[in-house]
């Protein structure tokens, strides 16, 4: 039987607020600035969360690939 949306959603955010995942450092503590283009909020809130808060990293939102092109 699939997995309903709400459950992936859930077990998802369950996972990503864990402290039991460690993040694995950067050679030399780099960090980067990211220009993520995707038009679907969760997955811009999943990468924000990923890559700001559990590698340190500066994530830039752009809706859609034109406006990513405007931005880089």
């Amino acid at each position: 039987m699939p997995v309903s949306t709400q459950d992936l959603a859930c077990s998802l955010i369950s996972v990503l607020e864990s402290d039991t995942v460690s993040p694995v450092p950067a050679p030399n503590n780099v960090t980067f600035d990211i220009l993520l283009a995707d038009d679907n909020l969760f997955n811009q809130k999943l990468a924000i969360k990923i890559l700001e808060k559990k590698y340190g990293h500066t994530v830039h939102i752009a809706e859609k690939g034109s406006l990513a092109v405007d931005a880089f």
